[in-house]
């Protein structure tokens, strides 16, 4: 697999917040959040072997969704 260089994966996440953000003063947040994740899965799909993405899937429901934090900013909601 090609090494993910670093300063390209913070201009693309800026990138993604900038027009989620956007996406989430015009339409219901949780769609944004739905759309965005469905991508999310399928790209990861797409790209990954199938074990691979199955244990990807595996990981994120057994141990990252106690992770992770919500943005530092009022409910957009």
């Amino acid at each position: 697999m090609k090494e993910i260089n670093t300063s390209e994966v913070n201009k693309i996440y800026n990138e993604v917040f900038k027009v989620m953000t956007r996406l989430c003063q015009e339409h219901e947040p949780l769609a944004v959040a739905g759309v965005m994740l469905a991508q999310s899965l399928r790209l990861h799909k797409t790209s990954l072997p199938i074990d691979d993405f199955e244990l990807l899937v595996e990981e994120i429901v057994n141990t990252v969704k106690d992770d992770i934090k919500p943005f530092d900013i009022p409910k957009l909601n």
